[in-house]
């Protein structure tokens, strides 16, 4: 569901969740846009579990519009740990769609490596996952059907470290 902080200190605290990328609704009774836009975003975080949505109204958050240089509404941030790390300005429903898609991929899929890394531990010996880590057949198995298009590349969307990779990025 839509997290909406009381105070700043709420909302500031919401934002620096360390493992959490929360995806942030600002917007203004006064403008009309918002409307359709905080019905599509209530409705995305309905269905996307691996991120935290929280919605702040902008004339009662100044300072955290101020924080991060937004000049109008709606503006939807892509925070971890309390930083920066996409935006969607404006009321583009379909681009803030594709980008909740795709920051819940890659949330799932950082989930599913914590999820292996953090077998049990035993004794004073040495630390030993509880099981053998699944092998890439398996991992591609449970990534694959969770898009429709899956991107695997070298490097990260902002460096691609290939030509295929910045291609794709372009596209």
């Amino acid at each position: 569901g839509v997290n909406i902080p009381g105070d700043a200190a709420e909302a500031e605290a919401l934002l620096r969740t360390p493992a959490t990328t929360c995806v942030v609704n600002f917007f203004a009774t006064w403008a009309e846009p918002c409307t359709l836009c905080n019905a599509a975003f209530a409705e995305l975080a309905t269905e996307h579990t691996h991120l935290s949505f929280v919605q702040l109204d902008a004339d009662a958050f100044p300072d955290l519009c101020e924080h991060y240089s937004l000049e109008s509404v709606p503006a939807f941030l892509f925070v971890h740990g309390g930083k920066l790390i996409d935006s969607v300005m404006g009321a583009d429903v379909p681009s803030l769609v594709n980008k909740v898609k795709q920051h819940d991929l890659t949330a799932s899929i950082a989930e599913a490596d914590v999820d292996i890394s953090d077998g049990a531990r035993s004794g004073n010996g040495p630390t030993t996952p509880a099981t053998a880590p699944p092998s890439l057949d398996a991992r591609l198995r449970t990534l694959t059907p969770k898009a429709p298009v899956v991107l695997f590349m070298t490097g990260t969307p902002d460096a691609p470290r290939c030509g295929f990779s910045r291609t794709a990025i372009e596209l």
